[in-house]
């Protein structure tokens, strides 16, 4: 219920608004390469709390139109630690206005790390938002384009 009132409240900000700590939030990714993970350069140059907070997320290096794959995102460089006081609480992914997931995390999940299997049906936009109960929420947006 929390992330309800949260993007309510948000919707008051207008369309397009995006909440981060930081500019590197959005753009950390990391594409497999076969077996390998490539992460973006961004993700070695965040510091700190946004290190912490940043959502890698893994996907194939060119997905396909109507195949499924695994879309996995992790959260933080190295993983978030899940405490009472201070945890990841919830990740969401949606793809364009479609939302793929909704992950409410507690205290008690070691690791803030989602896998789930996506089939992709048009070119649009990934988008991953994340929130941590110390920090407020993180977004990272990424065109894809399937083929």
């Amino acid at each position: 219920m929390e992330r309800r009132r949260f993007f309510g409240a948000l919707g008051a900000l207008g369309a397009g608004t995006i909440v981060s700590a930081s500019a590197s939030a959005q753009e950390a990714v990391a594409c497999r390469a076969g077996d390998r993970e490539t992460p973006h350069p961004i993700t070695n140059a965040a510091a700190g709390a946004d290190r912490m907070h940043l959502p890698i997320v893994s996907l194939p290096a060119r997905p396909r139109l109507g195949r499924a794959f695994d879309l996995v995102v992790r959260v933080g460089e190295p993983l978030h630690e899940q405490r009472i006081d201070h945890h990841i609480a919830w990740i969401e992914a949606r793809y364009g206005s479609d939302r793929l997931f909704v992950c409410d995390l507690s205290p008690d999940v070691p690791f803030p790390v989602v896998r789930v299997p996506v089939v992709l049906r048009r070119v649009d936009e990934l988008a991953v938002r994340l929130f941590c109960t110390r920090h407020g929420a993180f977004e990272w947006r990424l065109a894809l384009t399937p083929t």
